[in-house]
């Protein structure tokens, strides 16, 4: 993807609301650290205000409130141990193909304002791709 053209994506969380991309599978098409993980451990990281990693990811499926690509943040820090490990340790072979999805376990505010922190956001899946003839396309 050229550089001009993530820095148009809108940004979930200030251009999309968060609660629009819940539940809705996103195809990832780019996972951009900013910090690092060395055995099993953040070694090196932004700072605070920052997010650990951006996903550029493509909804799936028709949504009218959604554009086709945004770029997510990834704040947690669980999410992002578990990013790390499956796009750069393990990593993803031409014929898989990655969704994620936002789950909110909480929806009471103040459930998730004492368990936010330590509660995965992004639940990952990894899919072999389908052959266009089988008309699945993920």
């Amino acid at each position: 993807m050229e550089e001009a053209e993530k820095k148009s994506l809108p940004l979930i969380g200030a251009d999309i609301a968060w609660g629009d991309v819940e539940k809705v599978a996103c195809k990832v098409e780019n996972f951009e650290p900013l910090a690092v993980v060395e055995g099993g451990r953040i070694t090196s990281s932004p700072p605070a205000f920052m997010p650990y990693a951006f996903l550029t990811v493509e909804f799936v499926g028709a949504h009218p409130r959604l554009p086709g690509k945004a770029t997510m943040p990834v704040a947690n820090r669980e999410d992002f141990l578990t990013l790390w490990e499956v796009f750069k340790e393990r990593g993803i072979s031409d014929e898989e193909a990655s969704v994620v999805y936002r789950l909110s376990f909480y929806h009471d505010p103040i459930m998730r304002l004492l368990f936010s922190r330590n509660t995965p956001w992004i639940h990952i899946y990894i899919f072999n791709k389908v052959d266009k003839s089988k008309q699945v396309d993920i």
